[in-house]
């Protein structure tokens, strides 16, 4: 059949449905295949081209990718498909019927919302492109694997089963005269843009990559800005302008001008060569000697500089291995935005500044802006995008969901495969989160991803078994040393020849803390006694209801306190991080004599040195991480000669916190701080953290707390992907099943809020703020269909009195807004 001649639509304008604005689908295929060639030209990293390449044959991915583009609609020509626009477009359906092309009226009547999502355009387009591979003597099992590429290009997946079954007479795909539309579609694709279809099937890693480059290259191709609805009109100029439009960045390409890692180091933070300590260059060291792209685990004492190392790690490693950016991914909102600060201060120091930074969390624009974001606004900035900038700080949720089972996780996959990924903290993630980590470094493993775990308080069972998944994936051996174990810096290399486990010298720094147990009400008065002698003193509670009551506690007596949890407005947490840093920093030679009264937000990623620490009881690793706000700077004076740290728990664990922790873990600890009630740090931490996390499993509690975890891990893998290999090569309903709603983290469906204020006009004002700004119509935009908006009618905002700080002004609940749980939000908000 004429491909020229019969007339059939690709995009049509939804908006207004104006009939002389719509785009024929050859001109869209035309479009994607082009703007995919310059995208794979551009913004490609070098290591996941060469990758492609391995699998697909030399210089033979490319015009795979570009083949696959140019047919990947071709599922629209069909009834189904083609009646969506009859009423408005009914001169192009009128054509087709004159050209042969009937479409049975059982399909043209269909209500919209009836249609059969098994007939979906990308599911025909598939079964399209199987049959026609078949009869170009490709074999069904990597035909399948092709297949599979088109079927996932709107985030969904096809099962084998259903792919036979689309091959099967159907009044939704139309008679023999669509089908040979179809295949001369797909004759005059492949005839101008040829490619060597593999002998092997694709292995899953390739399907999801070319998956992900297929989406991206459609998203940018469908945009109707860039890409004009005339169907008169040529492809010439629109994909190279449209792209340009898109300000993708080009891939981060570090040039190393240093070998040393003292030198290096001198150079990226400014400080002289000689201050990198032993541990640091170690670190540098073994990145430089990685036989091929692995994962380093970098286990060292709070304070030590991992978070330098590394960076300097991270640019080795991609200058080495052709990678393209870095993600690092930290626990909390709050470590993230730390770091990312410390990141653009690196970043400055680059001899070959990379093209895009992001901070990657809800509340991220404003906080760019305040620290300095330079590049202009990328395509990139969108919704499933953000984290395929060149260079992302961001929480580790991001890496946790690439593996689970959600629509477009290909493009999850697509922003790690040319990364270095640095995991923060790793110790921090619970049972259930360590499910999804452990699949996500199997994922990583078998894409050879260069990873970097870091450390103060890793058990020595969980570094085993992350490792053991990354190799799993990467098929590397993982014999690990077994000697030395207790040793406070380590560092474990992994790559395709062997298992290597360094000991570096660690620095001079050394602390002896006394720990004992106490009330809530001796510890408060112990903390107000310290300020009186003109000291500091930091209070850590296990959950925001018991921050608040000990904070109206202190304030009563006319103590200075300062409160900080994780439920403040983004703009005031920023606010009050940066009073902590300016107070209690290392640059503060006279600290307000106070009480800093918070929650686990001030566990990590904060600079701050406290005289004091009362804290409530919580698992060992925790409690040691709390314990490095606890003479953390040299000073010349302090009211106090030796470190303590005070730990209610004496009556009994206080309420509430057996549902933060386990009271198994609690009930070690406890023990653990009966039996070891001074600590010589760091050199006490690993065996402090085996004492609790190598015990035996025993007694009714641990009985309890084995079921526990059994039923989160169980709870987690019902959302898992399947592995990264198995007996099927092909992508085979990877994704079926996928749940509709639910997290990465243990806890309840998080719910965004914003503060406002409501006038008599029934105007909605957000607060306003310094920090940065969203059009609040984009908001409203969000709210339209909310429960709120339906009860007090549409909110209106005076567009003059724009912008709006949304960004800002937001929290977050940990469970969804409903009438039974309206008491909570009330709650919260109060608080």
């Amino acid at each position: 059949m004429n491909t020229s001649t019969i007339p059939i639509w690709g995009k049509t304008d939804q908006e207004t449905s104006n009939p002389g604005k719509w785009l024929p689908l050859s001109t869209h295929l035309t479009d994607t295949a082009e703007t995919a060639s310059l995208i794979w030209n551009e913004w490609i990293p070098s290591n996941v081209k060469a990758r492609l390449d391995d699998c697909l044959g030399s210089s033979n991915a490319m015009p795979t990718l570009m083949f696959l583009a140019s047919i990947h609609d071709v599922g629209k020509i069909s009834p189904l498909f083609e009646t969506q626009a009859a009423d408005a477009y009914s001169g192009i359906i009128r054509e087709q019927s004159e050209n042969g092309l009937v479409i049975p009226e059982l399909v043209s009547t269909l209500p919209r919302g009836s249609r059969p999502s098994e007939y979906r355009h990308e599911k025909i387009g598939a079964s399209a492109l199987y049959g026609w591979l078949l009869r170009h003597d490709v074999s069904e099992k990597v035909a399948a694997t092709y297949a599979q590429i088109i079927a996932g290009h709107h985030g969904g997946c096809l099962d084998y089963g259903a792919l036979k079954d689309l091959g099967k007479p159907s009044m939704f795909k139309g008679d023999s005269k669509w089908g040979d539309l179809r295949e001369a579609y797909l004759d005059e694709a492949y005839e101008r843009y040829p490619c060597v279809f593999s002998e092997t099937p694709l292995t899953k890693q390739t399907q999801l990559v070319l998956t992900g480059f297929l989406v991206v290259s459609d998203w940018i191709s469908s945009n109707q800005d860039l890409f004009p609805l005339d169907p008169s009109r040529e492809t010439d100029g629109y994909p190279t302008r449209a792209v340009a439009s898109c300000n993708l960045p080009s891939p981060w390409t570090p040039q190393l001008e240093e070998q040393d890692a003292g030198k290096l180091f001198s150079k990226r933070f400014d400080r002289p060569s000689t201050m990198i300590r032993p541990f640091q260059k170690e670190v540098v060291d073994a990145a430089f000697n990685m036989d091929s792209p692995g994962i380093m685990c970098v286990e060292a004492p709070m304070g030590e500089g991992k978070t330098e190392a590394a960076f300097l790690a991270a640019e080795v490693l991609a200058s080495r291995f052709g990678l393209g950016g870095l993600y690092f991914a930290l626990p909390t909102q709050a470590t993230a935005d730390s770091v990312y600060g410390r990141m653009m201060t690196w970043r400055s120091h680059l001899p070959d500044t990379p093209g895009s930074t992001y901070l990657s969390h809800r509340h991220s624009t404003g906080i760019m802006k305040q620290l300095g974001r330079e590049t202009e606004w990328s395509w990139l900035d969108g919704r499933y995008r953000r984290t395929m900038h060149n260079m992302v700080v961001g929480t580790v949720d991001q890496i946790l969901l690439s593996a689970r089972k959600a629509k477009y996780l290909v493009l999850r996959h697509l922003s790690f495969v040319g990364k270095v990924l640095v995991i923060d903290e790793v110790h921090a993630y619970d049972e259930y989160m360590t499910v999804y980590l452990e699949r996500a470094l199997e994922w990583l493993g078998s894409y050879h991803v260069p990873v970097i775990l870091m450390s103060a308080t890793l058990p020595n069972a969980r570094r085993v078994s992350l490792l053991q998944a990354y190799a799993t994936g990467a098929g590397y051996s993982t014999e690990q040393d077994t000697n030395n174990l207790l040793s406070p810096w380590k560092i474990t290399v992994l790559d395709s020849k062997k298992t290597n486990t360094r000991y570096p010298k660690g620095s001079s720094r050394h602390t002896t803390i006394t720990t004992e147990m106490t009330t809530d009400e001796e510890g408060i008065q112990t903390a107000i006694d310290i300020v009186k002698a003109g000291g500091c003193a930091l209070i850590i509670k296990d959950t925001v209801n018991r921050a608040n009551r000990t904070y109206e506690k202190i304030k009563a007596t006319g103590t200075p306190t300062l409160l900080v949890h994780s439920r403040f407005t983004v703009a005031d947490r920023q606010k009050l991080d940066h009073t902590l840093i300016e107070d209690f920093g290392p640059q503060q030679d006279h600290r307000p004599p106070m009480i800093v009264v918070a929650t686990q937000v001030a566990e990590q990623s904060l600079d701050v040195d406290f005289d004091i620490i009362v804290s409530d009881i919580a698992p060992i690793d925790l409690l040691l991480q709390r314990a490095g706000r606890l003479f953390r700077h040299d000073r010349t004076s302090r009211p106090v000669s030796n470190a303590k740290m005070l730990i209610t728990g004496a009556n009994g664990y206080p309420e509430g916190i057996g549902l933060v922790y386990d009271p198994w873990i609690l009930d070690q600890t406890t023990s653990s701080l009966q039996s070891h009630p001074q600590w010589n740090l760091p050199e006490d931490i690993p065996e402090l953290v085996e004492s609790v996390y190598s015990k035996a499993i025993e007694g009714p509690e641990g009985k309890a707390f084995k079921r526990k975890i059994k039923a989160k891990q169980a709870e987690a893998r019902r959302a898992l992907i399947p592995h990264a290999y198995g007996r099927s090569t092909c992508l085979d309903g990877w994704l079926n099943n996928a749940p509709t709603t639910g997290s990465v983290r243990d806890g309840g469906p998080v719910t965004e809020a914003y503060l406002g204020e409501k006038s008599q006009e029934n105007l909605i004002q957000l607060t306003e703020s310094s920090l940065g700004y969203l059009d609040a119509n984009t908001f409203i935009e969000s709210m339209k269909d909310h429960e709120w908006a339906a009860k007090n009618g549409n909110i209106t905002i005076p567009t003059d009195n724009l912008p709006f700080t949304i960004n800002t002004t937001g929290f977050t609940y940990t469970y969804n807004y409903s009438k039974e749980y309206g008491w909570q939000v009330n709650k919260q908000l109060n608080q």
